[in-house]
């Protein structure tokens, strides 16, 4: 017990020295970044106050990776552009979205152009609410899909000469 109270006795007084002044620490702290992945948005629906996107996830590939990827695909190892898309399955993964979730895309110009989920429904459903003049025709390119779980964050769309 006397060996206790001792242990005790230092921790304490050392604590109490350790108060007296101002000590600055730094310290680092790694925020993982949401998950971002290549796909093709199947379909945009809504769904409460917000969407559900169909996507169909895809591996856009580059250099020597590409090359090989489409050399097991097809045979040929040419690469025009230096990209390939794998799409392995062709399945559907669905993610939620706010009606007001950020989405790029290019406009005739090759210039980003900011809309939303909402307006991306209905440029998917063949409409142009706001007679954009747009680089693809939607459903033929692909994007970078940034999520949260099972929210789609933002999406990007993937440019392809």
């Amino acid at each position: 017990m006397t060996r206790l109270l001792a242990v005790l006795l230092i921790a304490g007084a050392t604590l109490a020295a350790g108060c007296g002044g101002a000590e600055t620490v730094t310290e680092t702290v790694t925020v993982p970044q949401a998950p971002v992945f290549y796909a093709h948005v199947a379909s945009v629906k809504p769904a409460g106050d917000g969407f559900e996107l169909e996507l169909d996830p895809a591996w856009w590939l580059t250099g020597v990776t590409a090359m090989r990827a489409k050399l097991e695909d097809t045979g040929e190892s040419e690469v025009p552009n230096d990209y390939y898309i794998r799409d392995e399955s062709h399945s559907l993964l669905t993610y939620r979205a706010a009606a007001t979730v950020p989405v790029t895309v290019l406009d005739a110009d090759l210039q980003p152009l900011a809309i939303d989920v909402a307006e991306l429904a209905r440029l998917l459903a063949g409409e142009n609410p706001n007679d954009r003049r747009l680089y693809s025709g939607f459903g033929d390119f692909g994007y970078w899909v940034r999520t949260d779980g099972d929210t789609v964050r933002s999406l990007v769309e993937q440019y392809q000469p």
